[in-house]
């Protein structure tokens, strides 16, 4: 995958349980609806661990840091940040002690 620098997009790595995906998105929240669309094609093969780690690569690259552009989150709290109401329902039963 190549972005010109005017691009817009940016992109993210997404990594959660025996996966973790690089998709180039408008924002955080289409970053993360991006990788959980393509890991529910196939729930068998990927797995969800109680921690999602979010970084934006671009923002990383920029300042050269990891402090601002790498995040950590319960599963549970990215079901919610999406507003996916029928992932957030499975994903909240699956871990319901996160």
């Amino acid at each position: 995958m190549i972005k010109l620098d005017e691009d817009t997009d940016k992109f993210y790595m997404i990594a959660s349980g025996n996966w973790q995906k690089v998709v180039k998105a408008l924002n955080k929240k289409s970053a993360i609806k991006q990788a959980f669309e393509e890991i529910t094609m196939d729930p068998e093969l990927y797995k969800l661990s109680k921690v999602v780690i979010i970084m934006n690569i671009d923002q990383s690259i920029k300042d050269l840091s990891l402090e601002e552009s790498l995040k950590f989150s319960s599963v549970v709290d990215i079901a919610d940040y999406i507003d996916d109401r029928k992932l957030a329902r499975s994903i909240k039963t699956l871990f319901r002690d996160v």
